[in-house]
């Protein structure tokens, strides 16, 4: 029940456009377009059993910009040459980013080990503040950031090959209860090694995050 359960969590993040519905029949083709023989032990009950667990939880990750966006503009995650999935849900009008920029910028980030539990929204704070190319910050995030505009919004599937690997990257959760909550899931290495046995990926390291730039600092002035 937990793989079944697992597996929808990445299937629905990864390949349903944000403003798509959560439904059972999705889910089935998502597996049987992916399947692997491990997966293949997982029953038809359990899927169906833990899309309708997985779907009012991940509801969640759609945002009210997303739902109210242009259909064409968040038709589908374009997928990078490292794996990272992104898609804009609002185009920026200001300042690109770059590599050496100084970028202030909000996240929700959620787990998809943990059926999209939050372990961080930093809209009640400050925005978090980095320097690209020379602040600690995960692989994904950084790719993901690099071409947006301030004012813009874009959402990330980042997969574990280019998320946390331990705790001095940014972004770092502002609070013990959600630092607790991203690294005892993100850094699990025994759930992780698990997974991979059994799936080929582990899907504990895999986290989503909602980035919306609200300012840009170019590195050359």
């Amino acid at each position: 029940m937990r793989t079944a359960l697992s597996l929808s969590v990445v299937f629905l993040l990864s390949l349903l456009p944000p403003c798509a519905s959560w439904n059972v029949a999705c889910t089935g083709r998502m597996c049987a377009e992916h399947g692997r023989r491990d997966i293949a032990k997982v029953s038809r009950r359990e899927v169906i059993t833990a899309a309708k667990l997985v779907a009012p939880s991940l509801h969640l990750l759609i945002t009210r910009e997303a739902a109210a966006a242009d259909q064409n503009q968040l038709s589908t995650f374009q997928t990078s040459g490292t794996g990272l999935k992104f898609v804009d849900i609002r185009a920026g009008s200001g300042e690109e980013v770059k590599v050496g920029d100084k970028v202030s910028f909000h996240y929700i980030g959620r787990l998809a080990g943990r059926q999209g539990k939050p372990f961080e929204d930093t809209y009640s704070d400050e925005p978090v503040r980095v320097e690209l190319g020379k602040t600690r910050v995960i692989k994904g995030l950084e790719e993901g950031l690099l071409g947006m505009r301030e004012g813009g919004k874009r959402r990330l599937l980042i997969p574990s090959s280019l998320g946390y690997h331990n705790k001095s990257e940014e972004p770092i959760p502002r609070s013990f209860g959600n630092r607790q909550r991203l690294y005892s899931t993100v850094l699990n290495k025994i759930r992780t090694e698990r997974e991979r046995k059994a799936l080929g990926q582990d899907i504990a390291g895999v986290v989503l995050m909602d980035v919306e730039v609200t300012r840009v600092r170019s590195g050359q002035m």
